[in-house]
């Protein structure tokens, strides 16, 4: 009986350091959350932005500026624990701002996470951008071990379907909205328009047996044990 107990007891052990090695929860280390609108000669973040942090964000700025109505938005939350990152991002500009008053709308979300081993994904959601003059922009790019990168320019729509593996390491989640007087040749066209974003990304734990080295070394462990008893 106490032979068996041994071996289970190491057994038990083998269990234990697996499953701490595998790492069950994304970790997150920083984020950057923020709305910003804005012309020549201001620029007005929103309310409520945060430089860090986990939870639930929300946030709108409007003003008038270049004669129009000009807005940023985002709802957002970041749930460690759940693997869940997931929220909604608008920016948009009145069609009639001329390009000479360089009206911007940005609504940026970002965070820096590290999975200690691999993590299964699923990503659903939307990119869009309509816009007249000027240049409008959404994009979804994760940096990491298993890069992800989506972007709906101009009159464009993306949707975010998509599903796999992501290998460990240390990863950095860029989703962002943007629109502002681009590139244009003439400064006295019109532009407006709005570009928007909306995603969810589920992050789980793959299933992984303990490391050879460890089982071996904690069987050596237990036969020691036995032959001890």
């Amino acid at each position: 009986m106490k032979r068996f107990a041994c071996a289970c007891g190491f057994g038990i052990l083998a269990f234990i350091i697996g499953a701490n090695e595998a790492g069950a929860t994304p970790v997150v280390v920083g984020a950057i959350r923020d709305v910003t609108i804005g012309d020549f000669a201001n620029t007005l973040p929103g309310p409520n932005s945060p430089f860090n942090g986990v939870g639930i964000f929300n946030d709108i700025i409007t003003a008038n500026l270049g004669d129009e109505d000009v807005t940023a938005q985002q709802s957002s939350n970041i749930d460690a624990a759940a693997g869940l990152f997931s929220g909604n991002g608008t920016s948009t500009i009145g069609f009639s701002v001329v390009e000479f008053d360089e009206v911007f709308s940005s609504s940026h979300y970002e965070v820096f996470f590290d999975l200690s081993s691999p993590h299964a994904y699923n990503l659903t959601g939307t990119l869009a951008a309509i816009i007249d003059g000027g240049r409008g922009i959404a994009t979804f790019l994760l940096i990491g071990p298993t890069p992800l990168d989506f972007a709906a320019i101009d009159f464009g729509t993306v949707d975010l379907a998509d599903s796999g593996v992501l290998d460990a390491g240390f990863y950095r989640l860029i989703v962002s909205s943007l629109v502002d007087p681009g590139p244009e040749i003439d400064p006295n066209s019109f532009m407006g328009g709005v570009a928007t974003w909306n995603f969810n990304l589920q992050l789980e734990e793959t299933t992984r047996p303990a490391p050879e080295p460890v089982t071996l070394s904690l069987l050596a462990l237990g036969l020691a044990c036995v032959l001890a008893r």
